[in-house]
Order: C-alpha cells, then structure tokens, then sequence
C-alpha cells in the first residue's frame, strides 16, 4: 500500500517495530534451554508489541486520510488478532518455566487452558476475513490451540491421579490424546498451506515433540494404576 500521508508513515513504522519485538521474542523463545532473564525478555518484548498494536489502533489509524485496505496488515480484525497472539505468546513462556521447575499441575493446566482460549480467539478475530489473506495464519493459531488444549488435558489428567480418580484421569489423558493427534495433522495442514510470511515448523520443536512423550508416558501410567485397583 501507498499513500500521502504523514500519518500512514508514522503507524507503517510503528506496525515494523512492534513486529520486530514479536521477532525477537519468537528467536529467543525458541532456544532449548531459555533461562529466566531470556523469558522476562520475551514477556517484555511482547507487552511492548501489544501496546504499540493497541496504540496504532486506538490512536493513529483512525486518523488515515484513506481507510485501510480489507485484509491488510492495519486492519483492525489483524491488529486485535496480533495483540491476542501477543498476550498467548507470552503465556507460553510461562509454562514452558512452570513446567521446568515442577510447580503443580493443577496450575499449569490452568495456564495451558487459558493460552489454548486465547489463541482459539485470536482465531475467530480473523474468522470474518478473506482465506488468501489470513488462511494459513488461522492453521498456525488453530494447531497451537489445540496443542495447549492438549497440554491442559494432560496436566489435568496428572492432578485427577493424584486424587487416585484413575477413571477421570484416563479419560482427561484420552481428550490430550486427540488434541494432540489433531495439532500433529494440523502442523502437516499448515505446511502445505500457501501463504505470506515464512513457515515456522512446531513439529520439530522439543516443546511440541516432548509433548506428544508426556502424554503417552502418563496415559500408560494411569492405566497401570487403575489396573492395580
């Protein structure tokens, strides 16, 4: 897009810096091994972008002399979604600490609940748009919710064994199981989707493949649990 207008310099420059701090926080998120001061970084870096996505819309956009393109990149439906993503984004460094440094189940379960919610939201913000726009991004935010949906299944299912309800927590490990066969066929979707931007591969990561271990691991276990009652 191009335009005469000051303004649109202005919130074009704003929109590049506040994708530079989700950038930054995506390269130091993805290491194997982030340490706490790399994950407040990342917490930091994403509050940044969101502030500055929610400044651009409330405060500049609207001022435009010629109104934004449907399905451009200051639309207000992709500037929430950016902002939701931002929020999830940094939840997910929250449980990936919650879950190195053992803090209960119960509460990571809670947390993965709520990022797979609001990735799920992100999702439905561009719901409304034009598939060759938004398609493949709606894959990414799709996959990812289910996921944490998975994630949250499984810690759940953890916490129910722990109140010998071998029952209840096979049948929490059994949902974590489909949401995570759902994410893998979801990661195989999203690859083969053509669309802007380059393709990140979830698959391949520790904290996705991990998963897929944990979930197995602790279905076995609660079936030999309910087998000795």
């Amino acid at each position: 897009s191009a335009q005469q207008d000051a303004v649109f310099e202005l919130v074009s420059m704003g929109f590049n810096v506040a994708l530079w701090y989700t950038k930054y926080a995506s390269r130091l998120a993805g290491k194997e091994d982030i340490t706490e001061d790399e994950a407040k970084d990342v917490h930091r870096s994403l509050k940044i972008a969101a502030g500055i996505f929610k400044h651009l819309k409330e405060s500049h956009i609207p001022k435009l002399i010629t109104p934004v393109e449907k399905g451009r990149d200051l639309e207000a439906r992709l500037i929430d979604s950016y902002i939701v993503q931002c929020q999830a984004e940094a939840q997910e460094v929250t449980i990936a600490r919650a879950i190195e440094l053992k803090h209960n189940p119960g509460l990571i379960a809670a947390l993965a609940y709520e990022t797979a919610n609001f990735y799920q939201k992100a999702d439905q913000t561009l719901s409304s748009l034009d598939p060759t726009y938004a398609g493949k991004w709606r894959k990414y935010l799709n996959l990812k919710s289910c996921f944490y949906m998975a994630y949250a299944y499984c810690y759940h299912g953890q916490t129910l064994l722990a109140s010998d309800k071998c029952g209840e927590a096979i049948r929490s490990l059994q949902e974590s199981e489909k949401f995570f066969a759902k994410a893998e066929a979801l990661c195989k979707e999203y690859g083969e989707t053509k669309g802007p931007g380059t393709t990140a591969k979830p698959s391949g990561h520790l904290f996705f493949r991990k998963l897929g271990n944990l979930v197995k691991n602790t279905l076995e276990k609660c079936q030999r649990e309910n087998g000795f009652m």
